[in-house]
């Protein structure tokens, strides 16, 4: 593509040596000549040019009062001046206006010209990309600033004297007061990193409330910092009628699995762009850069540095704070999945001569799990025996088909892990024997999250281990696929779909005559479907509909309402809106398991 320049200048002979010059330069330039100022702004207005090249003196206008019309225009486009000998201090202060270069007319000109085109488009260039990762950075900085203030929880940031430097919308909620007025002042409330605590909120206004707060440290405009995320918990302290739905929420809002998800897309991927394309230029791939331009880059690279520590530090909170994974279960071959994920680390492996025994049985029954889950697990693991296993050691994975379950451990034969510590390895942020300097290392929260996915899938796991013998992690897996939760009052009645369910296979039922002590327990349960009867003493199957989703993790659950009465077709469209299934009594236990299996497939 030609490099398109508009070269403005009323002495003909000059035009003609300047055409021939670049002509003879050996580049793709196609020169536009203009004698008149007011036609050269025209063209400038109306037509694309990658460089302007203009003589000083011109009847009429200046190249001073050329170039500053097209800033005025708001056009920004390369502009090298063109002067006599011993008119460089005009040249110089048009630079300081704006132009890029400027080229004299005397008997070096024919050398200089191509040369001080080619540099100032190359100038030109990277200004353009400096230009684009100062925006990207910016809407990167915005967007941040925008989770931030949109988190539901107050987030204060402090100096190291616990002043209050900056706080969202929700921090001023909180503390019931404007955030003209927080600003600057001091925080009051003990700065411990290690542990979350439970705070008094005072409000100016109202009536004092309860918050549970979480400290990390951070950098805050490269000077050491703290962030304080506050969850206000008052509401839920209030009302002891809640005590189980709080216990509850407080477990399964560790990990914020929606914040994590926002910051780490929509934030770390355009931040290792900038990141990759700030190190192309940085490594002067483009082209050189002036003194001036690598400082430019260096306060950006510093920037996109800063801001990546600063989300890490979020997540690190944002990860303990969130529990909202839903596992979307179906029949996977598990030998398969472990096969595949040992094919992904054996590479590591290999590095360290690490030898692999695995012990899996000729048939193994398809599990009801989460793949991507429980692939996640088996990484965990395996990965953490590669890390914590010495040269030429061995690592055994192994599966059992057991009577009620499928068992999976992963043994190796790396240090091993104390007795007193073995209560503690499944806890947040646990680096048992952690050693400064090179060598193993993690986030702590590999096997927090293992258990949590485990236990998610109502499967247990443990670890056996002693020092100088390697450790061993255990798990098991229901075989069962479809767990229900059955609920009416009549007995007889329950006995018999409960027994019925059972006997056709791939069903665990639990079965509760009173709704009460159903909805107690399916939190902890998390059947994949619930089938209830509408019509109950002690509470409707409505109700119960209700009060079941009212939990966070359970408002995902399909329910089945059996019943003896009818409903139109414009009802059950409204029902199945709402992941609820109608099945008519008297029916016979084909139609509850087809019936069953369309609402855990579909989630209707």
């Amino acid at each position: 593509m030609p490099i398109k320049i508009l070269l403005v200048e009323d002495d003909a002979d000059h035009i003609l040596l300047t055409k021939r010059v670049l002509r003879d330069a050996g580049k793709d330039y196609e020169v536009d000549s203009e004698e008149g100022t007011k036609e050269a702004l025209k063209k400038i207005m109306e037509k694309h040019y990658d460089l302007v090249l203009c003589d000083y003196r011109l009847p009429g206008l200046t190249g001073l009062d050329i170039l500053r019309e097209i800033k005025r225009k708001g056009i920004d486009l390369p502009f090298v001046i063109v002067t006599a000998a011993g008119s460089e201090k005009i040249a110089v202060d048009l630079m300081k206006e704006g132009a890029y270069d400027y080229v004299i007319k005397d008997s070096l000109f024919t050398e200089k010209l191509p040369a001080v085109i080619d540099t100032t488009l190359e100038r030109y260039k990277v200004k353009k990309e400096k230009e684009k990762l100062k925006e990207k950075l910016h809407s990167s900085h915005v967007q941040m600033q925008n989770i931030v203030q949109k988190n539901p929880d107050a987030m204060v940031i402090l100096d190291k004297d616990g002043k209050i430097l900056f706080l969202n919308q929700a921090a001023g909620y909180i503390f019931g007061r404007k955030k003209e007025e927080l600003l600057g002042t001091s925080f009051g409330f003990p700065l411990v990193t290690t542990e979350t605590a439970q705070i008094n909120i005072v409000r100016k206004s109202e009536e004092p409330g309860i918050g549970e707060m979480r400290v990390t440290t951070i950098e805050w405009e490269e000077q050491p910092a703290y962030l304080a995320s506050i969850h206000d918990i008052t509401e839920l302290k209030k009302s002891e009628a809640l005590k189980a739905e709080i216990d509850e929420r407080m477990r399964m809002n560790k990990l914020k699995d929606e914040f994590i998800s926002t910051v780490s897309h929509e934030l770390r991927t355009p931040l290792t762009t900038m990141k990759e394309f700030t190190s192309i230029i940085s490594d002067e791939i483009p082209g050189k850069l002036t003194k001036e331009q690598r400082e430019y880059i260096d306060i950006i690279k510093g920037n996109i540095d800063r801001l990546a520590r600063l989300i890490n530090n979020l997540l690190d909170i944002s990860k303990i704070e969130s529990g909202k994974i839903k596992p979307q279960k179906v029949s996977v071959n598990l030998i398969n999945l472990v096969n595949a994920v040992i094919s992904e680390l054996k590479s590591k492996a290999d590095e360290k001569h690490i030898e692999f025994e695995m012990l899996f049985p000729t048939s193994l029954p398809d599990v009801y799990i989460d793949p991507d889950n429980i692939i996640q697990v088996f990484t965990n693991l395996i990965g953490n025996a590669v890390k914590f296993t010495p040269e030429k050691g061995e690592i055994k994975v192994e599966i059992k088909d057991k009577k009620e379950h499928i068992e999976c451990s992963v043994a190796d034969t790396g240090k091993g892990i104390a007795r007193k510590d073995i209560g503690k390895i499944f806890g947040r942020f646990q680096q048992l024997g952690r050693v400064p300097g090179p060598g193993a290392k993690g986030t702590g929260l590999g096997l927090a999250i293992t258990k949590e996915l485990v236990e998610m899938h109502n499967g247990k796991i443990r670890v056996e281990s002693e020092l100088g013998k390697g450790s061993k992690f255990i798990f098991n897996l229901p075989k069962v696929k479809i767990h229900i939760v059955l609920i009416d009052d009549e007995e007889d009645l329950l006995k018999t779909i409960k027994a019925n369910l059972e006997l056709a296979g791939g069903f665990k039922v639990y079965s509760y005559s009173k709704a009460e002590d159903a909805i107690k327990r399916i939190p902890e349960i998390r059947p994949e479907v619930i089938v209830t009867d509408i019509k109950m003493p002690d509470m409707s199957g409505y109700e119960v509909i209700g009060r079941v989703w009212e939990y966070k993790q359970c408002e995902d659950i399909p329910v089945i309402l059996m019943t003896g009465y009818s409903f139109n077709e414009k009802e059950e469209d409204k029902l199945k809106s709402k992941k609820i299934v109608k099945l008519r009594k008297p029916f016979e236990i084909d139609e509850l398991v087809d019936k069953i299996n369309f609402a855990v497939e579909v989630k209707v």
